[in-house]
């Protein structure tokens, strides 16, 4: 599930869209649900992430938007999960 907020405090994130901000920002968030990491330098990432350009990279905040929002790797990325996903089971929990 994703949060919607409407309140220019909220900072977007990929569990919470702020309605404010760039629409970059939230194709950004949407593309990581469709196996896509991080393209920017952050000290608080796990992993050090270098800048890329696109819309996974700083493009994304930028006012204009990205030059382009996907480039050949991301679309590579994208396709690998599409390759690896099987369907989703929607189990029903056990009586107990």
């Amino acid at each position: 599930p994703v949060e919607i907020t409407g309140n220019p405090d909220d900072t977007t994130h990929q569990a919470r869209w702020n309605t404010n901000d760039n629409p970059a920002v939230l194709v950004h968030e949407v593309m990581h649900y469709l196996g896509l990491n991080e393209g920017y330098k952050a000290d608080h990432h796990l992993f050090n992430t270098q800048d890329r350009p696109g819309v996974m990279g700083p493009e994304a905040l930028d006012p204009d938007g990205p030059t382009r929002y996907l480039h050949d790797k991301d679309l590579q990325l994208i396709q690998n999960v599409s390759d690896t996903a099987g369907p989703v089971n929607n189990l029903t929990p056990a009586n107990t």
